[in-house]
């Protein structure tokens, strides 16, 4: 694998709404990595949500290589007390930068943020055909927890969508949950 030393992860500004919406346009446009399967925000509409975003349950960090945004990961807390030990996780790669390394330290600026924010589970979901993705998911600890079958169409395909899952620490809800599925 090589490293992408060059790419610099960091939280999002106001002044990266044009390079998140490039990028999230061009792998909309491969057609089989997000849902969306064109831009869904223009960059006055994607820097006001950047601008306003409660840090403290909303986090977006980019990737940057010589000055263009080639990665994005968004982290949305639980907004309700009984989701609240919770975050749903969104990353999207450029296809140039896959498989080298942008992702883990993504995903690691996510996962110190979500620690000290006392967040204990990390959730996201993935296609089942995306196969690099969930691999990548698991190599970092992300458990399958469900299927929801035919849930998307792809390419003219149903596609599965996989519910992942990781707990960051252990503690007391992690433990009643493992003895809940594994016995005492």
């Amino acid at each position: 694998m090589t490293v992408d030393s060059d790419v610099w992860v960091r939280v999002a500004e106001p002044g990266d709404a044009e390079g998140l919406c490039d990028l999230t346009a061009a792998v909309a446009a491969e057609g089989r990595f997000i849902v969306p399967d064109r831009l869904f925000f223009t960059p006055e509409q994607q820097a006001r949500i950047i601008a306003a975003r409660d840090p403290a349950s909303h986090q977006i960090w980019v990737g940057v290589a010589d000055g263009a945004v080639v990665a994005e990961m968004e982290l949305v807390r639980g907004t309700w007390p009984k989701t609240a030990h919770t975050a749903t996780l969104a990353v999207v790669v450029a296809a140039a930068h896959r498989g080298r390394g942008v992702f883990s330290r993504c995903l690691a600026a996510a996962q110190d943020w979500a620690e000290a924010s006392g967040v204990e589970k990390l959730c996201l979901t993935v296609f089942a055909t995306n196969t690099e993705a969930l691999a990548a998911y698991r190599r970092r600890g992300f458990v399958e927890e469900g299927v929801r079958r035919g849930q998307y169409r792809i390419q003219g395909q149903l596609v599965d969508e996989v519910l992942m899952a990781r707990w960051l620490e252990r503690g007391s809800l992690r433990d009643v949950v493992d003895r809940r599925q594994h016995g005492p």
